[in-house]
Parts: C-alpha cells; sequence; structure tokens
C-alpha cells in the first residue's frame, strides 16, 4: 500500500525537473 504513489511521486518529480529546467536554461 504505497507502491505505486511512491512510483508516481517520483515520476512526477522527475518530470517537473526536467520541465522547470527546460524553460528556466
Amino acid at each position: 500500500m504505497g507502491s505505486l504513489m511512491t512510483t508516481e511521486s517520483h515520476f512526477y518529480f522527475y518530470l517537473l525537473n526536467k520541465t522547470e529546467r527546460l524553460p528556466m536554461r
């Protein structure tokens, strides 16, 4: 219970980091 949430959280963070770095730089 929470395995999917953890995986989704990591994926979301990764996407946010990549998306935030693209427009920022």
